[in-house]
């Protein structure tokens, strides 16, 4: 989708400062008993006023942007490759989740923008951005609290209590909040467990949508030790959740994100298993672009096997909509 224009608002001080700003500049010149020789420097100064003045009015308006003195940073919730995830106070209120970037991560700017259209989409299975705080490095994420990813949750489980009609309603919701981001042209480029947060009763919600499409390449984000992410070009991907046409374009679409839902449904039905665990990095990238996909997990419904496969189809106009997947899952037949 194209980026959304930065919007610029002309804030009830910016316009208090241009009614003051022009009367003011106009007195000066009529009341100043100057020779014509000064004539030329007061319009110097007039026009480096303006400029000024146009610049600060100019400046793209923030309504999310919050100051950081707001934020009080609790407990360490949890770490990833792109920075520290910690629970929050704001505004001594609200707890929250405060998400804070690596430093060289992202362009403060380009993100930005794309948190102006990341705090539009409001959906009861997306996580909510309510804040960011820009000014200076770290960068941090203002979301909802949740509590925590659905990998660390499936993980710590492993069958206990989560069955697999728990299984097929969290992916149900999943599918229910990326339908809503496909709705709106929107593609989220990093689907995996780690980036679905699950509340209590096993609400699922996908966060972090978006984030991916700013993040940099750089030796600051990246690690050859990441068991996620390799750098393709000027960004990173994560190689088992990408479609091999992603990774071969280097340009990702809504059907990349649905071949990446389809090794989601791989870790909820596996209770977290990595994805091609018996491969390395090279033999993922070369084996699934020639055709290779993973087996049925043991104790997976052959219906949802199936889902499985449609999601990882070479030709990706074959595969199916998140609308599709999400009406498939609610009425998924176990037996």
């Amino acid at each position: 989708m194209d980026e959304l224009p930065v919007r610029c608002t002309f804030t009830t001080g910016k316009r208090t400062c241009l009614l003051l700003f022009l009367p003011a500049m106009f007195n000066l010149t009529c009341r100043l008993n100057v020779s014509l020789t000064m004539i030329p420097i007061l319009v110097s100064v007039g026009v480096v006023g303006v400029a000024v003045l146009l610049k600060y009015l100019l400046t793209p308006s923030n309504p999310w942007e919050t100051d950081r003195r707001s934020i009080q940073l609790l407990n360490k919730l949890g770490e990833g490759s792109f920075g520290a995830v910690y629970k929050g106070l704001w505004n001594n209120k609200t707890l929250v989740a405060v998400k804070t970037l690596k430093h060289g991560s992202m362009n403060p700017q380009d993100f930005l923008k794309e948190a102006q259209i990341m705090t539009t989409m409001c959906h009861p299975n997306l996580v909510k951005l309510l804040a960011v705080c820009t000014t200076k490095e770290p960068i941090y994420i203002i979301t909802e609290l949740m509590d925590g990813s659905l990998l660390d949750h499936l993980k710590n489980d492993r069958g206990r209590r989560i069955c697999l009609s728990d299984q097929i309603k969290m992916a149900a919701q999943v599918a229910s909040g990326m339908a809503y981001l496909e709705l709106k042209n929107y593609l989220h480029r990093d689907l995996a467990a780690r980036n679905v947060l699950v509340a209590k009763n096993n609400i699922c919600k996908v966060a972090d949508f978006g984030l991916a499409r700013v993040v940099n390449a750089t030796p600051t984000s990246f690690n050859q030790t990441d068991v996620y992410y390799i750098p393709v070009g000027n960004a990173l991907f994560p190689l088992r959740w990408t479609a091999p046409e992603a990774i071969a374009s280097e340009k990702f679409t809504i059907k990349g994100d649905v071949w990446s839902f389809g090794i989601l449904l791989y870790e909820i039905i596996t209770f977290g298993d990595m994805p091609y665990a018996e491969m390395n990095n090279h033999q993922v990238k070369e084996m699934v672009a020639n055709g290779y996909r993973m087996a049925c997990p043991r104790g997976c419904p052959r219906g949802m096997y199936l889902i499985m496969m449609d999601c990882w189809k070479a030709n990706k106009h074959g595969r199916p909509s998140f609308e599709t997947l999400h009406k498939s899952l609610v009425n998924f037949k176990q037996f």
